[in-house]
């Protein structure tokens, strides 16, 4: 189990390795959530420097999404870089996004790393708790309607399909204490305790946010195991 004096401690002092230049990604399509800026911009980065042929960012602000393209190609100039418009808090958005990803001609790698991290309760349009609509919710419904292109092209291929949903070592310390209610989504939507004093400052909804996520990614890859996708988290 991680702890906080350990994970400060990585967080300091890891630095991740680049990619070998033997790994190619030519002619592969790849989509990344919350592309504009921290872990997924620099991983778009990475992978079109190992000729990736057309990198999707699917961003909520579509300016933010194009600062992110200028830098993509500034490192590297010919690169396909769309930007696609998602919204976490809308179903209608994610629904909408899952049906153009596809009427895409191949998708061979998804990345699902957007999220949001509050200390106060912030309601989302949808009327779930943002940690839950955004993180978990949002993350999964994508997910599902991502397996198909993925899974059409890993056909084509013969290359396994890769869908990473991106979680936090956090999840080790989350409580979750609304899976003892009735209905544990309801509880998760309307318990407050949890944006109040200690729970508070451990940012407790957000590790619980990030606890289902790798509970989810679990189930998805049982799933999908007879098959040629590769679901995995980190």
């Amino acid at each position: 189990m991680g702890t906080f004096a350990g994970f400060f401690y990585r967080q300091l002092t890891f630095k991740p390795k680049p990619l070998p230049k033997a790994i190619r990604l030519d002619g592969r399509t790849a989509i990344i959530t919350g592309a504009n800026v921290g872990l997924g911009l620099e991983a778009a980065k990475e992978m079109v420097a190992h000729g990736l042929a057309r990198i999707i960012l699917a961003v909520r602000t579509l300016s933010k999404g194009e600062a992110a393209r200028d830098q993509i190609l500034a490192q590297t100039p010919g690169v396909d870089v769309q930007i696609w418009p998602l919204d976490y808090a809308s179903f209608a958005s994610i629904d909408e996004f899952g049906k153009r990803a596809a009427t895409l001609d191949r998708l061979d790698i998804v990345i699902l790393n957007a999220g949001v991290k509050n200390l106060d309760y912030v309601q989302s349009t949808t009327g779930h708790e943002s940690h839950v609509q955004v993180n978990h919710l949002g993350t999964a419904l994508l997910s599902l309607h991502l397996l198909t292109p993925l899974d059409r092209t890993a056909k084509t291929t013969g290359s396994p399909g890769r869908l990473t949903i991106v979680s936090s070592e956090n999840h080790f310390w989350a409580k979750f204490k609304e899976l003892k209610a009735p209905n544990a989504l309801a509880e998760l939507d309307t318990y407050r305790g949890c944006f109040k004093g200690m729970e508070r400052a451990n940012i407790e909804r957000y590790s619980t946010s990030k606890l289902l996520n790798v509970l989810w990614t679990r189930e998805l890859s049982a799933r999908v195991a007879n098959s040629k996708l590769n679901v995995q988290g980190n």
